[in-house]
C-alpha cells in the first residue's frame, strides 16, 4: 500500500481493531460445495469463496493510520491471536460488532453447523484486519489493552479465546 510496512508485532494498548468487510462467508461455501448442499438462498457464500473482494480504497484509508495488520485468510481468530501474541498485548473481539451475514445465522442453523467455529476459525475470507487509533474508516470489531492473550466478549461474557485457524504445515 506504500509507507511503512505494517508489522503483526506492533499493535498499541487503546488501538481498535478493524475489519474490512465480511466474514465467514467463505467457510460457509466451502461446506455448500463440500456436502453437496443446496445453495438456493445461500448463493452470495458460494461467491464469497470463489470470488472473494477486498476493498483496497478502504484498506489505504485504515493502513495510512494503522500500527498493525494482518489478512484473516487463515481465520479471524488465528490471525488476530498471532497478532496478540507478537504484539505481546491483549485483544478483546465483540462477537456483537463482527461483520457476519445474517444469513450465516440461519445456513448454521438449517444445517447444523457452529456459527462461532466459521465466524472465527475458518479461513479464505481475504479480509484485513487492523489495529488502529483511529476508528474512523473500517468495521471496528474489538479493542487491544495491556494483558496477552485473545477474549471474545460475547453476551456479556468475556472468555479467552482459542487462536485457532487453517495452518498450512500441519
Amino acid at each position: 500500500i506504500g509507507g511503512k510496512p505494517l508489522l503483526r508485532s506492533d499493535a498499541r494498548t487503546g488501538d481498535f481493531i478493524v475489519l474490512t468487510g465480511e466474514i465467514g462467508g467463505a467457510a460457509a461455501g466451502y461446506l455448500i460445495l463440500k456436502n453437496k448442499l443446496e445453495s438456493n438462498g445461500f448463493k452470495h457464500f458460494l461467491n464469497a469463496l470463489n470470488r472473494p473482494k477486498i476493498d483496497y480504497e478502504l484498506c489505504k484509508r485504515i493502513a495510512e493510520k494503522a500500527n498493525a495488520g494482518i489478512d484473516v485468510s487463515d481465520g479471524l481468530a488465528f490471525e488476530l491471536g498471532e497478532m496478540a501474541r507478537l504484539s505481546r498485548k491483549k485483544i478483546v473481539l465483540e462477537w456483537e460488532k463482527l461483520p457476519v451475514s445474517r444469513k450465516l445465522h440461519g445456513f448454521c442453523e438449517t444445517h447444523g453447523f457452529n456459527e462461532e467455529e466459521l465466524a472465527l476459525h475458518s479461513g479464505e475470507d481475504y479480509q484485513i484486519a487492523f489495529s488502529t487509533p483511529s476508528a474512523k474508516h473500517g468495521i471496528v470489531v474489538g479493542r487491544v489493552s495491556s494483558g496477552r492473550g485473545l477474549f471474545l466478549n460475547k453476551e456479556g461474557k468475556v472468555r479467552k479465546l482459542e487462536p485457532r485457524g487453517f495452518e498450512h504445515f500441519k
